[in-house]
C-alpha cells in the first residue's frame, strides 16, 4: 500500500465515506468503489462480505456479481443477519444482494443462481 499525504486525505464535502476517506486517502476509496468482483456464495462469510462491500462501497462505480443457488432455510436465520423468517425458500444471493442494496442503495450488485 502506498503512503496517502496530507492532500489525498482532504475531503471537501462530507459523504458516507468521510472516515474512509481520512484513513485510506481518496485515491485508494475511488479504487475501492470502482471494483468489478465476482462474489460465490451469500452464506455465513458471503453476507459479512456484502455487509462490508456496502459500508465501504465497493462496487458502488464497478460491478458486483453474486451467486448462491442455495435457498434461505429456517436454519440460516441464526447465522446469517440478513435473512428473516419471510426469505425463507428465496435464493439466498437474491436476499442478500437487496439487503445489502438497502444498507448502499449506491452499490451496483447484481444476483445470479
Amino acid at each position: 500500500m502506498t503512503d496517502c499525504t496530507d492532500e489525498d486525505r482532504i475531503v471537501s464535502s462530507p459523504s458516507r465515506y468521510h472516515e474512509l476517506i481520512e484513513l485510506f486517502g481518496n485515491d485508494f476509496v475511488e479504487k475501492l468503489q470502482k471494483v468489478r468482483t465476482f462474489l460465490v456464495g451469500a452464506g455465513a462469510l458471503g453476507c459479512e462480505f456484502l455487509k462490508f462491500f456496502a459500508l465501504f462501497g465497493i462496487g458502488a462505480q464497478g460491478q458486483v456479481w453474486c451467486t448462491d443457488n442455495d435457498s434461505i432455510e429456517v436454519s440460516n436465520l441464526n447465522r446469517q443477519f440478513l435473512f428473516r423468517n419471510a426469505d425463507v425458500t428465496h435464493f439466498k444471493s437474491e436476499v442478500a444482494c437487496r439487503e445489502a442494496k438497502k444498507m448502499n442503495p449506491s452499490l451496483n450488485l447484481n444476483a445470479q443462481r
